[in-house]
């Protein structure tokens, strides 16, 4: 077997592995690279912003000479995005983006915004339970539950189900109340809070007194949020690296002296009015001293940090803040919620309150308010950040690995063609076309060669070969023809 004919056999068998190695040396894989013409991939932010659909103008109390009423109009879109984030979930709240290929990738950027902050007050809330004489026995004492300036009020036995029982309440709150308020006091847009009887009282199920009761305070502030985003396969992915809501401190003063004067009642005097009134950066009632526009502060370092130019500046003015506070006006004063009807057809309209007291998650639902509104204005009145697109190409892949063995069987093939043309130079075969039986000579033994090669000068090969028997022995130079005597 260590005659060099092996190599031929080896050959023959690698060959049944030549074709399906060749078949998975090119193999087809999908991969998202950069596309060329990017300018059109865009996404809505905003910076500072000055819309405004407000007028002033002087209010009349001689004492207030520097004070001013704001007048706005309601921003039907900014309206319209407010009851869409009502009965929207988070994910449908997307900012605007042109991005063709579906997927895009844009650098973090930072972008004005309106944050919401949620937090549970239960163990806040005061029982406080009273026997009125002017009621029937049968309802019982009068039970309320009160945590700062709101309260919610039933008889001990009411059930949800009779008419003037009170599933929930709302109010906003005010300057010195709320552990939220102070944390925002100085980029506060609204704060309120909400006190919610449990289903079982709706349902009829428990009555007052047995009923469980808990109690949200939420806060909507302005803020910068910076963000990371990217859109992959259509679905668009917003995270939040880094979020600032303090106010620059050299924003949003009185564009005009304010002085004490001791002459007016306190609750009249110029000073104090402009200090209770930086508590929230809008009032409801819409009276104001004209401000210079806030700006949120960014820290140099994380300016720096991430990017940001330093002369950038975020923030909208006091006219766009008193347009954004109008779409609310009407939803976050005190509120009281329950089955009976309010206009004179019987009906009972939707309120705030409402979608608040079916929420499954108030904070989810303030969260949904606040980004609804800036979505809008990010489109409505904001600027542009581009990025990049990436594009699904099909790419051809050489498996390399998979060329060795057709390689190898291709060289040991070379290498057995060429030790058959040495051995057949060394026999002395004519190198081309030559008689079957002349070339089957050279594979037997020498004595039988002799004789084979004799027959054929004399001209009789043929008949020598046919009488002749031979038998397959190993040789000197390794398997061979012997004649049999």
């Amino acid at each position: 077997m260590g005659h060099w004919v092996v190599i031929g056999s080896f050959v023959t068998i690698l060959l049944l592995a030549f074709e399906p190695f060749l078949q998975t040396v090119v193999s087809l894989t999908g991969r998202t690279l950069e596309s060329t013409g990017n300018s059109g991939v865009i996404i809505a932010r905003s910076e500072f912003l000055n819309h405004s659909t407000c007028h002033t103008q002087r209010y009349e109390p001689s004492h207030y000479n520097a004070l001013y009423e704001f007048r706005c109009r309601l921003d039907r879109g900014l309206r319209s995005a407010y009851f869409n984030s009502l009965s929207n979930s988070s994910s449908g709240l997307t900012p605007f983006t042109v991005c063709y290929t579906g997927n895009c990738t844009w650098t973090p950027f930072p972008s004005m915004d309106v944050c919401s902050s949620c937090t549970d007050i239960t163990d806040n809330l005061e029982r406080v339970e009273k026997n009125n004489m002017a009621v029937p026995l049968p309802y019982g004492k009068l039970i309320t539950y009160k945590t700062g300036t709101v309260g919610l009020s039933n008889f001990a036995n009411n059930i949800g189900t009779l008419s003037r029982s009170t599933w929930a309440a709302q109010k906003s709150i005010e300057w010195n109340h709320g552990s939220l308020l102070k944390q925002h006091q100085n980029t506060l847009l609204f704060a309120f809070q909400i006190i919610r009887a449990a289903k079982t009282f709706e349902e009829g199920v428990t009555t007052w007194q047995e009923t469980e009761v808990t109690a949200s305070e939420c806060a909507l502030f302005f803020c910068v949020n910076l963000y990371q985003v990217e859109m992959r396969n259509g679905l668009l992915k917003e995270h939040v690296i880094m979020s600032w809501s303090d106010r620059n401190s050299a924003s949003y003063f009185a564009m005009t002296n304010i002085t004490h004067d001791t002459t007016v009642p306190h609750f009249e005097n110029e000073a104090q009015f402009d200090l209770h009134h930086t508590h929230y950066l809008y009032d409801y009632v819409g009276v104001d001293f004209l401000r210079r526009g806030v700006e949120i502060a960014i820290p140099k370092n994380d300016r720096i940090k991430y990017g940001i130019p330093l002369d950038t500046k975020f923030g909208l003015s006091q006219n766009m803040i008193y347009s954004i506070g109008q779409v609310f006006n009407d939803d976050f004063g005190y509120d009281d919620y329950s089955d009976d009807p309010i206009n004179e057809d019987y009906s009972h309209p939707i309120s705030m309150l409402e979608y608040l007291y079916h929420s499954s998650s108030i904070s989810a639902t303030i969260g949904n308010i606040a980004k609804g509104i800036f979505v809008y204005i990010r489109v409505a009145y904001g600027s542009t950040h581009t990025g990049v697109s990436q594009e699904w190409v099909t790419c051809f892949e050489v498996q390399w690995a998979y060329l060795t063995a057709p390689i190898f069987t291709i060289l040991l093939g070379i290498s057995f063609c060429i030790a058959c043309m040495l051995q057949t130079r060394r026999l002395g075969l004519e190198p081309w076309k030559t008689d079957l039986i002349a070339t089957l000579a050279h594979s037997t033994d020498s004595e039988t060669r002799d004789d084979l090669r004799n027959a054929n000068v004399a001209g009789f090969l043929s008949t020598a070969a046919s009488n002749m028997v031979v038998r397959l022995k190993d040789g000197q130079d390794g398997p061979e023809l012997r004649k049999i005597v």
